[in-house]
């Protein structure tokens, strides 16, 4: 339970406001700043960008328009270029890189998409005479927030006296559990406490509870969110007051910014200079100073925990999808660097929940902005056998008996499938020796050799086809490859509790006698477009979708075409879980590229024809596809992506962007 400490004698409610007299535009020209440092015109933001979403702002929706000076211009931006080389050196040496999802993300296509979904008709107009709680959670800056306090009475005085109007109350959230809420109360001066409500239970749950605190205590339909160690400007409610009228079903307003250091000294006038549809790539454009509406927060949801240090940034994009945010140009907010910010002392862990907060953006965007996929397969109880196809031509009996062994010691019943590419009298003595292993194997023969590599395949999955009844998936082998033995429970559990079509491990890979290395790493699924990245002994597939979707194996290619096949099962509909675990393993014989490097010409034209299957997959499918398999693509849980897997996502989005399926 919060102690409630209070130097008030009422809330503050629409209801109980008696305002001397009505709003109006002459009420709302310029306001007096308390700092005389402050270059008037330049804080009334005429040299700055205002944006309603993707669009700039015209002249007649600004309180003050833009300069039209070029001159004037030319010298703010001296100065903002100036400014910026001050407020570099409170950051670190190395910078911001961008990360996964800002460099493959497509910038324009997403700011595009967002732009276009403004559904704003259901949200009703603000409130003639809006009312504000400054929600402050406090800990530790007991000088910033002395100044902080005095910069929150200016704006009270100043705006009792331009409206006649008690409207404002401040929330401070106590999150220091060495100072009492008295001690907050002894800094805030005399005349600023009756609108003052501090809540303070003694102990340290982090600025993200606190935050959510004080929106539930609030009492006001517009909540202003300001930082202990910050400073509000005195006539921010009164600019306010303009974009809420000319804007009345906005919820989400974000002021301009003015940098300043420890001793309150102005660094720089920072700038608006791309839209809120942007700050996806851009980072945190709609801050710090923000107006929300509390309906707003009530429908999108408070604060989430899990993204404390980067709560803004994900409450600012949650509200994108939901509808425009405006950015006024006025500069309202300062925002105060020093060694002890969040913002500086821990850069990089906001930058891990920075990536983070854009994955779980991108599972939204997908959900809410793109069409979803009619190819949702009906999802049925997975019998607990399995089918294990493995490839042979005979002439490796030794590896084979290896191979076959791996497949019997599974914890899961799985059934060797053994598919004889050659003679009858290769299949006699294959069938021999695997029977002396098994006598639970099939052993079936593909007897046209002179037919490619996708044939004996086939030959097994129409026996699969034919027993579809007995065996609740199938995986594939070579003949030289074997499966841990944990490979077909773990994978099947996987496919159980995610619902998918396909699991997927990793391999270890071997030369002969030397020890197993690894062998590769996933990438998301939809670059399936650009190139394999999946060898075929590495993940098992449900057989009722095999049943329903009817895919078979290319027999005109003697090469890719276990690439191919995945991508059959990637415009199919098929659904994907990966493992990070290594379940399996493949031999390098050394005779793997013989024949690719004897017929160059035949290994282009399979190559091109698979690239073409993965453009019309990606037709299929749209880049929310793409967008959705990024947005679940696990990082934290493989090394660090190299240059050429990087260039490999780029690749298949530029496949997606170009097949054009998502704005169809």
């Amino acid at each position: 339970m919060l102690l409630e400490e209070r130097q008030r004698t009422a809330p503050i409610t629409s209801q109980k406001l008696q305002p001397t007299q009505a709003l109006s535009g002459t009420h709302l020209g310029r306001v007096i700043l308390a700092d005389d440092r402050v270059d008037g015109t330049e804080a009334d933001g005429v040299f700055n960008t205002g944006w309603y979403g993707g669009r700039e702002l015209a002249n007649h929706e600004r309180l003050y328009p833009r300069s039209g000076l070029r001159e004037e211009q030319v010298e703010s931006d001296k100065n903002y270029h100036r400014g910026t080389v001050l407020v570099s050196q409170y950051l670190p040496a190395s910078g911001s890189a961008p990360d996964l999802f800002q460099k493959i993300i497509p910038e324009q296509l997403l700011a595009e998409l967002l732009a276009s979904h403004k559904a704003c008709e259901d949200v009703p107009s603000s409130s003639a005479i809006p009312t504000f709680s400054v929600v402050t959670p406090y800990f530790k800056h007991k000088e910033f927030f002395s100044r902080c306090a005095r910069a929150v009475g200016a704006l009270i005085e100043s705006d009792v006296k331009a409206t006649g109007v008690t409207r404002i109350e401040w929330l401070i959230v106590n999150d220091d559990p060495s100072c009492l809420g008295n001690d907050i109360l002894e800094m805030i001066p005399q005349s600023t406490r009756p609108f003052v409500k501090i809540l303070s239970d003694g102990a340290n749950k982090g600025i993200t509870n606190r935050l959510n605190e004080g929106i539930e205590a609030s009492l006001s339909e517009w909540l202003l969110f300001l930082d202990c160690d910050d400073l509000i400007q005195p006539n921010a409610t009164a600019v306010l007051d303009h974009y809420i009228r000319t804007f009345p079903q906005c919820r989400y307003i974000s002021s301009a910014i003015i940098d300043i250091d420890e001793q309150d000294r102005i660094l720089r006038y920072r700038r608006h200079e791309a839209s809120p549809d942007t700050m996806f790539h851009r980072g945190m454009l709609a801050g710090h100073l923000k107006a929300v509406r509390r309906d707003l927060i009530n429908e999108i949801g408070y604060y989430k925990v899990e993204y404390s240090g980067c709560q803004d940034y994900d409450f600012a994009l949650r509200a994108a999808l939901r509808e425009p945010l405006l950015l006024v140009p006025e500069y309202l907010y300062k925002y105060r660097w020093h060694g002890a910010s969040q913002s500086v002392g821990s850069f990089q862990r906001q930058e891990r929940i920075a990536t983070s907060v854009r994955r779980s953006f991108l599972r939204n965007f997908v959900d809410e902005l793109l069409p979803a996929s009619a190819l949702v397969p009906t999802r049925s109880t997975i019998k607990q056998r399995g089918l294990c196809i493995i490839r042979t031509q005979g002439r490796r009996l030794e590896l084979l008996s290896e191979t076959i062994q791996s497949v019997t010691q599974q914890g899961v019943p799985i059934t060797p499938c053994v598919v004889v590419h050659g003679s009858h009298a290769t299949f006699e003595e294959v069938e021999r020796w695997v029977h002396a292993l098994s006598n639970d194997a099939v052993v079936l023969h593909a007897d046209d050799i002179t037919r490619r590599r996708g044939y004996p395949l086939n030959v097994a999955l129409d026996y699969l086809r034919e027993n579809g009844d007995l065996f609740g998936f199938f995986c594939f082998l070579d003949d030289d490859d074997i499966l841990y033995p944990l490979f077909g429970v773990q994978l099947l559990e996987l496919l159980s509790l995610s619902a998918a079509d396909v699991a997927v491990c990793l391999s270890n890979k071997r030369v002969p006698w030397e020890p197993a290395i690894e062998g590769f790493e996933l990438l998301p699924i939809a670059s399936l477009v650009a190139g394999n990245f999946i060898p075929i002994h590495c993940y098992i597939v449900r057989t009722d979708f095999l049943l329903r979707s009817g895919m078979r194996f290319r027999e005109d290619m003697d090469y890719l075409e276990d690439w191919d096949f995945l991508l059959a099962l990637v415009a199919a509909g098929g659904r994907f879980a990966c493992s990070p675990e290594v379940l399996c393993e493949f031999r390098i014989i050394g005779d793997g590229n013989r024949v690719v490097k004897q017929n160059p010409e035949h290994y282009e034209e399979c190559r091109e024809r698979v690239l073409a299957r993965g453009r019309l997959a990606a037709r299929r499918l749209g880049i929310g596809q793409f967008l959705k398999d990024l947005a679940d693509f696990n990082i934290v849980e493989r090394s660090e992506l190299q240059p050429w897997e990087i260039g490999h996502l780029i690749d298949a989005r530029e496949i997606f962007v170009r097949a054009g399926g998502a704005c169809d």
